[in-house]
């Protein structure tokens, strides 16, 4: 069983894996994530990213319960900010 190495090595090696797979992409892919419709380019893009970014955290220490972690942590977040934003107080009627 490998050690996980400290926190700070850890973050720096997400950094890189963002910015590697940011590096092999074409100059005129956006920067921006584009929308569910976009090119199939754009879906390999992604896919790229995540098959880094699962190397680099391999190659960091983590195993593959704290990747799994970390996906259901993405999920989560990304249900939450799609829900709509609850009523301000002052909409409500009395």
């Amino acid at each position: 069983m490998t050690k996980p190495k400290k926190a700070p090595e850890r973050a720096r090696v997400i950094k890189m894996a963002l910015v590697n797979s940011a590096s092999n992409r074409s100059t005129a892919t956006p920067a921006v994530v584009p929308a569910p419709t976009a090119a199939p380019s754009s879906d390999k893009a992604v896919r790229i990213l995540a098959k880094s970014l699962f190397r680099q955290l391999k190659d960091a220490g983590y195993q593959n319960r704290d990747i799994l972690t970390l996906s259901t942590e993405l999920v989560s977040l990304i249900t939450t900010d799609m829900r709509p934003a609850p009523p301000a107080l002052s909409d409500k009627k009395h």
